[in-house]
C-alpha cells in the first residue's frame, strides 16, 4: 500500500517537477558536443534517407536497373532497417550506447562500397540492405545516448538535434544529386561514417548504462565530464542507482505486459505507426518523382532540394521549441498541419489541374514543416523517455521494428496505392492517418517535457497501481 502513496505523490499527474532535479543542471558545453558527435550517426541516416531520390531517376535515365527492381533498390533500406532493429536491442545492453553507435559505421561503409564499385542488381540490393542496417541500429541507439546524457531541462532540445542532422542529410543528398550521379553520391556518403569515427570516440559512455553494469567509478566520472568538473555529481548517481536494482534482470519481452510498462509500450508503437502510416518516407523517398508527377518537368531535382532545406530550417526551430512549447503541443499542431497540407496536395491530383504547379510544392513545403516540428524528432525522444533504463533497450528495439516495417510497406507499395487509390486518394490516406494520430496523442500522452526519467517512470508505476 505504501508503494502506491509514494509513486502516486511523487508524480501525481506529472504535475510537479522534483526540485532536486534543478541541482544537476550544470554546464551545457559538454553535453552539447557528445550530442552533436553523436548525431553525425544521425546525418548518415539521413543521406541513406534521400540517396533514392536523386539516384533512382538517375539510374533510370542511365538503364543500371529495370523499373521494378530500383523500386526493390528503394525499399531494401526498410528491409535492413528492420533487421537493425531486431539487432539493436541486444547491443545496446551489450556493448553500450556510445559502442553501439560506433559499430553502425561498419554497415554504413560496406553497403555504400558495395553500390560503388557494384556490377550487379544483387550487390546493388545487398549494399542498400546494409545502409539500412546502419539506419535501423542508429535510428534508435542515438535517441537513447541522447536520452541519457541530458538533463531533463535539456533532454528535448538536445534530442530533437537527431531529427535536425537526419534532415541535414536528405537536404545533402538532395544537393549532391544536383551536381553528382548516382555513383559520385555512393562515394561521397562514406566520408560521413569515418568522421562520426573520428568524433564519437573521444566522448563518453552513458552514466545509466555504466552504472547498470556496475561501473560506477566510470559513471561517476562520465557524469561529472557532461555537468560540468564544478558540479557534486553524487545526488544524480544516487538517483539513478536508485531507478536501477542491480540484482534485476534485464526485462524480458513478456515482462511488457506488466501495466507500467504496456502502456509506454502501447504508446510508443502507435506514436511510431502513425508516423509511417502520414506518409513521410514515401514522399521524403519519391520527392523528384512526386515534384515531376505534380508539373515540374525539369526541375523535379532543385524542388526536393528546396523542400529539404525548408524540413532542415524547420527542424531548427523545433529544437527551440521542443522545451518551451513541449511534445503534445508540437504533436498536435505538426499533426493538424501535415494532416491539412495533404488534403489540400490530394485535392490538387483529384482536380487534374496543372495550372498552378506550385500548389504541390507549396503542400509539400507546409507538410516537411508540420513533420520537422513534432512527428520528425518526438517519436524517436519519446521511445526513450517513456521507458525505465532496464527496458530501455528492447522498447526502443520494438519501436524501432515499427517504424521499418511500415515505411517499408508504404515505401514499396507507394506506386501501387497510387494505383489503387489514386494519387489524391493516397493523399488524402496520408492525412486522415495524421488526423487520427493527433486524436490519439490528445488522449493518451502524458506531457514529459521537464521531467527527469525517473519520474517519468514512477508516473507510469504510480498510474498503473492506482487502476
Amino acid at each position: 500500500m505504501s508503494v502506491v502513496v509514494d509513486a502516486t505523490a511523487a508524480v501525481s499527474d506529472m504535475g510537479v517537477e522534483r526540485a532536486v532535479d534543478s541541482k544537476y543542471r550544470g554546464s551545457s558545453k559538454n553535453q552539447i558536443f557528445a550530442t552533436l558527435f553523436s548525431c553525425l550517426g544521425s546525418l548518415c541516416f539521413g543521406y541513406a534517407v534521400g540517396y533514392s531520390s536523386p539516384a533512382v531517376p538517375d539510374m533510370e535515365w542511365n538503364q543500371v536497373m529495370a523499373a521494378d527492381q530500383l523500386a526493390w533498390f528503394s525499399s531494401l533500406l526498410n528491409i535492413g532497417g528492420m533487421i537493425g532493429s531486431f539487432l539493436v536491442g541486444g547491443m545496446l545492453d551489450r556493448f553500450g550506447r556510445k559502442k553501439t553507435i560506433l559499430l553502425t559505421t561498419i554497415p554504413f561503409i560496406v553497403g555504400w562500397g558495395l553500390i560503388t564499385i557494384s556490377g550487379s542488381v544483387a550487390l546493388f540490393y545487398i549494399g542498400r540492405t546494409l545502409t539500412g542496417v546502419g539506419s535501423g541500429i542508429i535510428s534508435a541507439a542515438v535517441a537513447v545516448y541522447i536520452t541519457e546524457i541530458s538533463t531533463s531541462e535539456m533532454r528535448g532540445t538536445l534530442a530533437s538535434c537527431g531529427q535536425l542532422f537526419i534532415t541535414i542529410g536528405i537536404l545533402i543528398a538532395y544537393a549532391g544529386g544536383l551536381a553528382l550521379g548516382w555513383k559520385m553520391l555512393a562515394l561521397l556518403a562514406v566520408a560521413f561514417p569515418a568522421l562520426l569515427i573520428l568524433s564519437l570516440s573521444s566522448m563518453p559512455e552513458t552514466p545509466r548504462w555504466l552504472l547498470m553494469n556496475g561501473a560506477r567509478n566510470e559513471a561517476k566520472a562520465a557524469l561529472s565530464w557532461l555537468r560540468g568538473r564544478h558540479v557534486d555529481v553524487e545526488g544524480e548517481l544516487r538517483d539513478i542507482e536508485e531507478s536501477i536494482n542491480l540484482k534485476e534482470p534485464p526485462v524480458s519481452l513478456s515482462e511488457f505486459r506488466r501495466p507500467e510498462l504496456k502502456m509506454p509500450l502501447k504508446i510508443s508503437l502507435l506514436i511510431a505507426l502513425f508516423q509511417q502510416l502520414g506518409g513521410i518516407n514515401a514522399i521524403m523517398f519519391y520527392a523528384v518523382n512526386i515534384m515531376l508527377k505534380a508539373g515540374f518537368k525539369e526541375s523535379g531535382n532543385l524542388a526536393a532540394v528546396i523542400i529539404g532545406a525548408v524540413q532542415v530550417v524547420a527542424t531548427v526551430f523545433s529544437v527551440f521549441l521542443m522545451d518551451r512549447l513541449g511534445r503534445r503541443t508540437l504533436l498536435t499542431l505538426g499533426g493538424l498541419t501535415m494532416g491539412l497540407s495533404c488534403t489540400v496536395f490530394g485535392y490538387y491530383f483529384y482536380s487534374e489541374s496543372q495550372s498552378y504547379a506550385w500548389i504541390p510544392l507549396l503542400c509539400v513545403m507546409v507538410y516537411v514543416v508540420g513533420f520537422s516540428l513534432g512527428w520528425g524528432p518526438i517519436p524517436a525522444l519519446v521511445m526513450s523517455e517513456l521507458f525505465p533504463v532496464k527496458a530501455r533497450s528492447k522498447a526502443s528495439s520494438m519501436t524501432t521494428l515499427t517504424m521499418w516495417t511500415f515505411s517499408f510497406i508504404i515505401t514499396k507499395e507507394f506506386e501501387f496505392m497510387q494505383q489503387v487509390l489514386g494519387k489524391s486518394g493516397v493523399f488524402w490516406f496520408f492525412g486522415s492517418s495524421c488526423f487520427i494520430g493527433v486524436a490519439f496523442i490528445l488522449k493518451y500522452l502524458p506531457e514529459t517535457k521537464g521531467k527527469s526519467l525517473e519520474d517519468i517512470e514512477l508516473y507510469f508505476l504510480g498510474k498503473s497501481l492506482r487502476s
